[in-house]
């Protein structure tokens, strides 16, 4: 019998961000191949990115997300969440900044 898949691994990719940011070129075969490798470990693999989806939201996201979730723990419990998103570039600290607070790294403690 195979193991029940309760981990889900979420690629996320954006290579032509709106606004100031400079294109990312390799960020989309970053995502696939990120994807590929958790597939290959047994991760339900969610691949997200423009050439699979018209636009990259924040809605998108929250969906596709919450579909993958509720389709593990309708059979078992969720064991592992991994979320990678490539970036490969950084253009300001006020962007450093703002990526920081938004996913609550600016409260970790100072070494």
């Amino acid at each position: 019998m195979s193991e029940p898949q309760d981990r889900i691994f979420v690629s996320i990719a954006v290579s032509k961000p709106d606004g100031e940011l400079e294109a990312l070129p390799g960020a989309i075969k970053a995502s696939e191949r990120m994807a590929a490798w958790a597939k290959a470990h047994g991760y339900i693999s969610l691949l997200i990115n423009e050439n699979l989806f018209a636009e990259v939201t924040t809605d998108l996201l929250r969906t596709e997300i919450a579909e993958a979730i509720e389709e593990v723990t309708d059979r078992t419990a969720l064991r592992r969440l991994v979320v990678f998103l490539p970036v490969t570039a950084l253009h300001s600290a006020s962007t450093i900044r703002t990526g920081c607070s938004a996913i609550g790294t600016s409260d970790r403690p100072k070494r």
